[in-house]
Order: C-alpha cells, then structure tokens, then sequence
C-alpha cells in the first residue's frame, strides 16, 4: 500500500468558516480569488499568504465569488457584483472615458486617510481632459490605490516664457513680481514652475497684453524656498491636480510615502457593476453560483435562474429557470461535463444543453430518506474525474456519512457509506517522480536511466477531507481508493443497479436470470466469490423485494460471462452484487435481464 505525506501551508486565517458556511474560490487568469462571508474577498497570487481583493470598499464581504465570461462575479444575499473585463481590480463601474490620462508625479505625497485628500500633486503631462469627480489609481509597489478627481489646477494652456530680468528668492507664502521676455495670456489662478524647480508659484495677477515689458505677480505655495534666478530662467505652467482617496481594498495604508514617478492613472469606461436579484418568486438570498461558461446558474433555496452575460453595457442579466424548487442545502452543487448537478428538495437534477433535468430518480428517495436534516448545509457535490463520477455526499442521521455514486456516463449509481463524517473532497496531482535518496542499490545495479524514473510523472488521487470524533479528533486528509483491503480484514463491498423498467413503467417484468461481465483490474491468485440477487418493487415508492442470493467463483484476470439463476417480478428491476472477501480489485463491466413480461396477477 502507498504511503503519502504532505505539508500544508497556511495562506489566511480569521474566517468563521465551517462545513455549513464554506470558502468559495475560483482560477481567474494567474490567481485564484477566494472568498467566505465573515471576511473581506481575498486572493492568493500563487505564493505567500493571500491578500484583500482590490478595488472594493472595506466592508464588503461575499458569501461566494465565481469567474464567468472573464468576469469575477461576488455575492451575498441577492446582490450581485462584478469587476470589469478581465481586471480583478476595477470594480467601481464607468460609464464612459473620453481617454485615458497617464500623469507622472513630479514629487511624491504621503497617502491620505479614507476620504482625505492629497493637496495638489504636480505632474509632467497636460491634464487636458481631467475633470473632477473622474476615477483614477496609482499602482505602487504591489497595491492599488484608487482616488476620485476633487481638483483640477487651470493652466490656461500650456504656456512657457523666460525672465527678462534676474529675481530673488521667494520664500513660502511671499508674493514677486516676475518680468517676462515677452507676453502671453497667462490665466489668474494658474501655477507656474520657475528654473525647473517643482515648487508652485500661483498667479495672482498678470498684466495686458499690450504691456512692456510683460509681468506676472505670483505667491509661493509651496513649503520650500525659490531660490533667486537670473534672466533667461524658463517659466512654465504647472500641471497639477488634487485626489481623493477612495479608501478602497488593496491600497497602501494612510501615511505611506508614494513618491515621484508614480503614475496616475484614470479609470476607463468598462462593464464593471451589480444588480440585486429579487422580485416575484425568486427572493431570498442566493446560496451559490454555478458558472458555465458565459453563463451561471443562479440557485437559491427556492428559486433558480440563468445568470448572462449581455455584453456592454448592461453587464449581466438574469432569466428564471425553476419555482417552488431550489438548492436543498448550501453547497448541494457541483460543476459536471457540459452542465451542473444539484440536490434539490423533491428531486435531484442536472442542467445542460438540454435544459434542467431530474436524475437519479430510482435511487434518490432512499438517499434522501437517509439524511440528517438538521445538517443540510453540510451536504456538498463533488466530481470523481477520472471514474466518471458525481459524488452526492449528505451527514446521515446514523451519524455517518451517506454518499451516492452516480456514473454519469454508464448512468447507473452505488450506495457508499463511511463511518467518519466526511467534509470536502478534491482531486489531487501527486508528483511521483523518484528521488535519489530513494535508491537503495548502486545505481550500476539498475537496469534503467535516469529519464525511465523522472519526466514530470503525476499520480490523480482523490483525496478526501474527514473529522474524526474520538480519542484522536480532528480534521485528517485520506487518500481513497488505495487501501482495499483495510489491512488484511475482508469487508463487504456491495453495489446496486438503478431501478429498471425497460422502457415500459406499467408493465409488469417476470425475471429468471441474470449475466454478468467483469473487469478484473488485478489478476487473482486464487478464486474469489461474487455474490448476487435481483429485486423488485411494484412502484417506485415502495420497498425492493430481493431474491435468494446467488455465487459464482471468480478467477484470474477475466471470466467468461457467467450466470446466475435468480427470480423476482415487479414493475421495476434491480440488481445488487457484493463481495465479502479481502484484496478483491474488479466491477461489473456488463450485465443482462433475462425474463418476459406479462400481466399482474
């Protein structure tokens, strides 16, 4: 039996989350964002810890967050919310841009609290085309900061002259007069730079054009001196512009410097936005988000509806599906090969090209039977890749775990039952390249090179998540499917068919015998024993009546095909094989019902 050992590494902690109040996480692009209603949505960048997802006010919190049509999409209650085309940071929703400005800061600025403002930032750029109240960001270091526009400095154009005539100092606050070469309709209120430096002169008064030689009288604004210049020193106009923190997720903290050379950037129009879905008989609060593709279903607990994306700039749109029915817990869902499966309170279903759906219908009445309904929102829904597999996994109210297997692609379904209570489930790329110090023999001694044992070979292992109650509590990861045979102690490992009516739910079904096919997935050394019987049931609401029990003996690596002798009429068919013997590796590759039919009597 392998043996396997992993290492976690905690990226986050400080959600009140559990089996009933789960992190959601979805890959969008190179990351993978997260989220759990007791904590702001966070996302992982692949290394370190998680950080808070950008752009969102710090109260927000999503009950769950899923990536559709290049869209993050967050929800709670039912709201819903999502960034912009293919950018988890823009979530604050723009309408239109007549361009996008990028502006690089002359000097640097401490950032400011929550609703602070900057004071006037100066840049290189023309600020033509920035108007207040427009949204812009500056991404320093790692962080995105977002501001609205509270100012704009005038320039009146951009305009530059030289001094006809030296100037002394001008300390903070001090008013000058500056003789020009030459004039120009320099406009009252704008700022000027003198000789390069970055400290802004406001104008207070500049004389007619007609004047000579020209003049502008000026204050210094800024905190630090200007120092005295000699004629032919340039004077230019001052850009500038002053920005209101919006206090945003993902920001720098109040009072970190951000210096020169950072870029301001403003927002530009995109399909950022949110809705609230309610109205008529789907209100309530939406439990989960199953995305397929382009499109999501919305599933509540007693409502669904057809989440679309519409494009720009409606965004997303919302279709009903399904009334009076909905998700019977939580987290009841799971995504599948072209669709969805989920638990509903009457029937369970799958939604593909075909539309909603109910399945399982011959077997899902005893599984719901067994259910704790105290724990609904500790069922989940999980997909077995490699077998083809949906797993239906509810806490039963034996107080263990109840698990339907249906395969979707032969569609017949088994009854799993564990003893622990089972919380999550996952499928798991395991490394098995070998490394050296796993040679325990001279490596002359091998008959092999090195690239028969490395290349990037991946073991698919399914691991499941269980919480043990006893001496040894908590939380284990277990590997299934490996350890057949517990240790050397043989179990009974039973499977059942689905309900068969062939193709006629009236009549009535007479069988007398019943052939199997095996696959033999590890060849026998001695004979083995495969037990089997066939039921039936009248409708298929009522109980299975079962035959007497039936053997063959299995050996090798196949069996032709081989026959039990077995008697059961009803309306509906079923059969039931098992096997009570230890190291046992094989499934029911084929099987047939022989009978006739007839009347009821």
């Amino acid at each position: 039996m392998s043996t396997y050992a992993v290492q976690l590494q905690e990226i986050f902690t400080g959600a009140d989350a559990g089996t009933a109040r789960r992190w959601t996480a979805c890959n969008f692009f190179d990351k993978v964002a997260l989220a759990q209603e007791s904590v702001p949505p966070q996302y992982w960048p692949g290394y370190g810890r998680t950080k808070p997802l950008p752009g969102l006010p710090p109260e927000e919190r999503f009950a769950g967050i899923a990536a559709i049509a290049g869209h993050l999409v967050g929800w709670r209650g039912g709201r819903v919310r999502w960034c912009a085309d293919g950018d988890f940071s823009t979530w604050i929703p723009v309408g239109q841009s007549a361009a996008v400005l990028r502006l690089t800061l002359l000097g640097g600025f401490p950032q400011p609290a929550a609703g602070g403002d900057t004071g006037w930032l100066w840049v290189a750029e023309p600020v033509d085309g920035l108007v207040p109240e427009t949204f812009a960001r500056i991404e320093q270091a790692g962080t995105h900061n977002f501001y609205s526009v509270a100012a704009v400095s005038p320039t009146g154009g951009d305009l530059s002259g030289q001094l006809a005539a030296p100037t002394a100092a001008i300390l903070p606050g001090q008013a000058a007069t500056l003789t020009l070469t030459k004039p120009q309709r320099w406009e009252t209120g704008a700022r000027v730079f003198l000789g390069g430096q970055t400290v802004p002169l406001r104008i207070t008064a500049a004389s007619p054009m007609e004047t000579d030689p020209p003049t502008l009288t000026v204050t210094n604004e800024g905190a630090a001196p200007v120092s005295a210049k000699p004629a032919g020193v340039t004077v230019t106009t001052a850009r500038g512009c002053k920005l209101t923190n919006l206090g945003l997720s993902g920001a720098l903290p109040p009072q970190t410097f951000i210096p020169s050379g950072a870029v301001v950037v403003t927002e530009t129009a995109n399909d950022a936005g949110e809705l609230v879905n309610v109205g008529g008989d789907i209100n309530g609060d939406i439990w989960a988000l199953a995305a397929l593709g382009g499109q999501a279903l919305v599933l509540k607990e007693w409502s669904v509806q057809l989440l679309q994306h519409a494009g720009r700039p409606a965004g997303f749109t919302v279709q009903p599906v399904l009334t009076g029915e909905g998700l019977l817990g939580r987290h009841a869902w799971a995504l599948m090969p072209g669709g969805a499966l989920f638990v509903g309170h009457r029937e369970i279903y799958r939604y593909g090209a075909e539309g909603l759906q109910p399945v399982l219908r011959q077997v899902s009445r005893e599984w719901f039977a067994a259910l704790d309904r105290a724990r609904l929102d500790e069922i989940f829904v999980f997909e077995n890749e490699g077998e083809n597999e949906m797993w239906l996994v509810a806490p039963a109210a034996d107080g263990g775990t109840k698990v339907l297997v249906w395969n979707f692609l032969e569609d017949t379904a088994v009854f799993d039952d564990y003893a622990v209570p089972l919380t999550a489930a996952g499928m798991w790329d395991w490394q098995t390249d070998v490394g050296w110090d796993s040679l325990k023999e001279a490596w002359d001694d091998y008959d092999l090179t090195w690239n028969d044992l490395a290349g990037g070979r991946k073991e698919r292992l399914l691991i499941l998540g269980a919480a043990r109650d006893g001496p040894q509590d908590g939380p284990e990861l277990l590997v299934h499917g490996l350890d057949y045979a517990r240790k050397g102690a043989a179990y009974r490992c039973a499977g059942e068919t689905l309900l068969f009516d062939g193709g006629d739910d009236y009549v009535y079904k007479y069988g007398d015998s019943v052939k199997v096919n095996l696959q033999i997935k590890t060849k026998l050394d001695r004979p083995k024993r495969l037990w089997c019987r066939l039921g039936a049931r009248e409708s298929l609401d009522s109980d299975t009546c079962w035959s007497g029990a039936d053997w063959v003996e299995v050996s090798g690596n196949s069996n032709p095909v081989a026959k039990f002798d077995l008697r059961a009429s009803g309306r509906f068919l079923a059969v039931q094989f098992w096997s009570e013997q230890e190291d046992l590796r094989w499934r029911v590759a084929g099987l047939e019902i022989n009978g006739r039919t007839g009347n009821c009597y």
